[in-house]
């Protein structure tokens, strides 16, 4: 699988995306996030995606929660992602959702997974490798 790097002026991580992958950014007084969306055989899928928002004011993951209509159910165990302060899971209408809270510094930030229950066998390990492949900007420690 061939990968891009994603990269962007003033953003505070770079990560690889796989080439099957659309990544979309969009910055506004609100914050700074980018889409990684599902493009497999040149089928764009808007329902299959990574998306990553950090606000542009320092809210708790929480209140992001509730101020960005994050849908937040069944709390998970954060063993498989420790640097996450929360992670939640929940099936509906036949797609996989989690919602990763975390911390870098004194910035909050929210990682939001969607993807059809059929692309599970795809999705998982391209979302696997991304966020494997993160460094921080500041460090170039791994997320």
């Amino acid at each position: 699988m061939m990968f891009h790097l994603f990269r962007q002026q003033g953003w505070p991580f770079t990560t690889y995306y796989p080439s099957d992958m659309i990544a979309n950014t969009a910055s506004s007084g609100e914050g700074d996030s980018v889409r990684m969306i599902a493009n497999f055989g040149g089928k764009r899928n808007a329902d299959a995606f990574l998306h990553i928002f950090f606000p542009s004011k320092n809210i708790h993951p929480e209140e992001m929660i509730r101020a960005y209509d994050y849908k937040a159910e069944h709390e998970q165990s954060t063993k498989e992602t420790p640097w996450a302060s929360k992670a939640y899971a929940y099936q509906a209408n036949g797609k996989f959702h989690r919602l990763l809270l975390g911390k870098h510094g004194e910035r909050y930030f929210i990682i939001q997974i969607q993807y059809p229950m059929e692309y599970g066998d795809g999705m998982a390990p391209r979302i696997a490798k991304i966020l494997e492949e993160w460094r921080w900007s500041d460090s170039g420690n791994p997320l």
